[in-house]
């Protein structure tokens, strides 16, 4: 199990951008590290931010990667549209046929 340290300036940064941050995933994993730095344990944390310790784990690996700033990137798998493949024809029609605006 790898250690986690945390700075005063770090634990207050994870403090004030969990509850402010935007998305609620980085809120949810803001406020995990948080805990953590409060000293409490790892069985503890996934009760209190409702996460299974799997989750709870892939929490803090993004902060031993990036510190804080590595907690608020955020990897969604986005599958390619199948339209991409006509992404050429479709341009070239709509530059010939523009819709129209409703008057």
């Amino acid at each position: 199990m790898r250690r986690l340290t945390f700075s005063e300036m770090g634990s207050q940064t994870l403090s004030d951008e969990g509850f402010h941050h935007s998305p609620p995933r980085v809120r949810r994993k803001m406020e995990a590290l948080w805990l953590k730095s409060q000293g409490l344990a790892h069985q503890d944390i996934a009760q209190l931010v409702s996460v299974s310790g799997k989750t709870r784990r892939s929490y803090f690996q993004p902060y031993v990667d990036g510190g804080v700033e590595g907690l608020m990137e955020l990897h969604f798998r986005q599958p390619p549209s199948e339209l991409v493949q006509h992404q050429d024809a479709i341009t070239t029609y709509f530059r010939a046929h523009p819709p129209e605006v409703a008057p």
